[in-house]
């Protein structure tokens, strides 16, 4: 939609860490970025993409297939494994995970931590430990040999935004970027949340 209406709109498209992207943004090198939360959104104005739902990782499916259990696990039996955590500690969706199980008095087995979640998704599907991931993150990573169960907490999900620095200047490029999110979400039944202050 966006580069039907503006095709001489060209892009610069970095995936990294999300403490990198709010880097980028921060020091101006990027105009917007497509971030986990939480985070701090003290310096932003920020489009609210929605939640997803958080689903436990594991590698036991049968070779090559990638399989959904219709049970749900708990949080307590969650614990119980050893535990990759996509991100990196102080990040988003590393802190979430871990706070849910804070709140429910559980310490979990963490054995490490990746940012790549398709090295996490092969590390999972080799025998090397358990994750937790955003529903996305496994569409994108078919054929390989995992089992994921939805988490029992209709409080386990994942959110995204797209954020940009409160500015007085922000490109016309990313203004009509924005503007085509939003109308696409609304189009779409999707809810798309602005935060502006």
């Amino acid at each position: 939609m966006f580069r039907e209406k503006y095709p001489k709109v060209t892009f610069k498209i970095q995936q990294n860490e999300t403490n990198t992207l709010i880097q980028l943004v921060r020091e101006k090198t990027l105009d917007l970025a497509i971030v986990r939360l939480p985070i701090d959104l003290e310096d932003f104005d920020c489009l609210m993409l929605g939640d997803e739902p958080l689903y436990f990782v594991t590698g036991d499916a049968a070779p090559g297939t990638l399989t959904r259990t219709e049970e749900s696990v708990s949080y307590e039996a969650i614990a119980g494994y050893p535990l990759l955590l996509p991100s990196t500690e102080g990040l988003g969706l590393y802190n979430l995970i871990l706070e849910h199980f804070r709140s429910r008095g559980l310490s979990p087995v963490i054995i490490g931590e990746c940012s790549d979640i398709g090295m996490l998704i092969e590390l999972v599907s080799s025998g090397f430990g358990a994750s937790i991931l955003p529903e996305t993150s496994l569409g994108r990573h078919t054929g390989r040999s995992i089992r994921y169960s939805r988490i029992d907490d209709p409080y386990a999900v994942s959110s995204s935004a797209v954020i940009w620095l409160k500015q007085p200047f922000l490109s016309k490029a990313a203004v009509n970027f924005i503007g085509t999110l939003r109308a696409g979400a609304a189009g779409s039944g999707i809810s798309a949340e602005a935060r502006l202050q």
